[in-house]
C-alpha cells in the first residue's frame, strides 16, 4: 500500500524586529498575490506574531512609509510559540495535522535574514524558502561574507571594522584609511546598508565628524569602513533553476549627484534609477554574473540571492568586478530588483515562487 504524499500549507511570514520591517510588508503584499492559498503571519516589532487577513494586508497603503497595524485573527506571544502551534487542531485557523507547513520568508534585516529564524525552522524540521541558517548568518555579516568570497579569489574592497562605543579608536582607523583612500563607505556590518550608511571624504573633514556622530548613536553596532571604489554599480540575482544555478540579467543602479543609495533612494526612488538590464557590454555582463554565482556558492546560499558589486575601470581600459555584499533574502516587492531581473529573463514571478517552495520542501524531506 502506497502512502499518500504529504500536502503542504504555505505560510507567508513577514514584518519582524528589524529596521527593514516596512519593506517586508511590501514584499508580503506581493507574495500574497502570487500565493492565493497562503496564510499570512505578521511578526510584530516587539515579538508577538499575529495571523492576519490577506484583505487587510492588501489594503494597507504606503507600506514603505507607514507601520502595519493589523487586527489579528489569532496571535501568539513569540515566534517560537507560533511555530510550536503548528499541528495543533484547536482553533478555527489552526493547521490540520495532515498538512505540513512551508514558510515563505518575506522578511528582511535582523531576526529574519541573519539565520536566527532559519535555525528555529531547522530545529523543527520545517520547510522554508531561501538559505539555511549558516549561510544566512555569513551573508548577513558583511565581514564574514567578504572573507568567504575572497577565498574564491573574488576581489573585495580594503576594509576595517569600527565600533560605535569606541569612538577614539574608530576615528584613528578612519583617519588611517583616509591616508590611503580619498573616500570611504561606512555601513553597519550586520544590517541593511540603507540604514546607517555614511560616506567619509578626505577633502571634507566635516564628513568624518558626521560619521562619528552616527556611530555614537549606535554604540553596540559594528560598522564596516571600506575604500570607496568608483565605477558602475551593478546588482545580480542568482536562483536555483531546475537546470541548476542561473545568474539573472544585471541591474545598474545610477545615483544622482549629491544623493546616495539610502532608504529613500532604494525604496522611494528619490535620486536613483534602476536600469534592467544594465546598459553594459556583454563581457561586463558575463563577468558580473560569474562573480554573483561565485559569491552565492562561496557563502552557501540556497534558492536565490542577490550580489552587489562595482565594475571598476582600470587605467589600461580593462574592467574588473569588485564584490560589495550579498543579500540572501532580497526584496520581493513589485518594484524590487529580483522581480525586475526575472521579468527581463522572461521568468514569471509565480513560477519563480513555486520553484522556491518546491526547493524548500525537497530540502526538508
Amino acid at each position: 500500500m502506497m502512502l499518500a504524499k504529504p500536502q503542504f500549507q504555505p505560510f507567508i511570514i513577514f514584518g519582524g524586529p528589524s529596521s527593514e520591517r516596512l519593506v517586508s510588508v511590501a514584499t508580503a503584499q506581493n507574495l500574497s498575490r502570487l500565493l492565493p492559498d497562503a496564510r499570512c503571519w505578521f511578526w510584530h516589532q516587539l515579538g508577538e506574531v499575529s495571523e492576519v487577513s490577506k484583505t487587510e494586508l492588501q489594503e494597507h497603503a504606503r507600506p514603505f512609509e507607514c507601520e502595519f497595524k493589523p487586527k489579528p485573527i489569532q496571535a501568539w506571544k513569540t515566534i517560537s510559540s507560533a511555530l510550536d502551534s503548528i499541528g495543533q487542531t484547536t482553533g478555527s485557523a489552526s493547521v490540520a495535522e495532515s498538512l505540513k507547513p512551508v514558510f515563505v520568508l518575506g522578511l528582511h534585516g535582523k531576526g529574519g535574514e541573519d539565520g536566527e529564524l532559519q535555525k528555529l525552522f531547522e530545529d523543527r524540521h520545517f520547510a522554508f524558502t531561501g538559505s539555511g541558517s549558516q549561510a544566512s548568518r555569513i551573508a548577513f555579516n558583511k565581514s564574514e561574507a567578504k572573507k568567504s568570497v575572497s577565498a574564491r579569489q573574488v576581489l573585495t574592497p580594503p576594509a576595517e571594522v569600527v565600533i560605535g562605543s569606541q569612538l577614539t579608536e574608530a576615528r584613528q582607523i578612519l583617519e588611517k584609511l583616509l591616508v590611503q583612500y580619498s573616500r570611504l563607505v561606512v555601513k553597519p556590518q550586520s544590517d541593511g546598508s540603507s540604514h546607517g550608511l555614511c560616506f567619509v571624504d578626505r577633502s571634507q573633514p566635516a564628513s568624518l565628524t558626521e560619521t562619528l556622530k552616527v556611530l555614537e548613536k549606535m554604540p553596540t553596532e559594528k560598522f564596516v569602513a571600506e575604500a570607496f571604489i568608483s565605477g558602475v554599480e551593478l546588482t545580480v540575482g542568482v536562483y536555483d533553476s531546475e537546470a541548476g544555478l542561473r545568474a539573472l540579467p544585471p541591474t545598474e543602479v545610477r545615483i544622482e549627484a549629491g544623493r546616495q543609495f539610502d532608504y529613500e533612494g532604494k525604496y522611494l526612488g528619490k535620486g536613483t534609477a534602476e536600469i534592467t538590464p544594465a546598459e553594459v557590454s556583454e563581457s561586463v555582463t558575463l563577468m558580473a554574473q560569474k562573480l554573483a554565482l561565485a559569491a552565492h556558492e562561496a557563502v552557501g546560499c540556497m534558492g536565490y540571492s542577490r550580489t552587489d558589486m562595482i565594475i571598476e575601470k582600470l587605467p589600461n581600459g580593462d574592467y574588473r568586478p569588485v564584490f560589495l555584499e550579498i543579500n540572501n533574502l532580497p526584496g520581493m516587492t513589485k518594484a524590487s530588483l529580483i522581480p525586475q531581473q526575472l521579468a527581463v529573463a522572461k521568468i514569471s514571478m509565480s513560477d519563480f515562487m513555486q520553484r522556491q517552495i518546491q526547493l524548500a520542501i525537497l530540502r526538508s524531506s
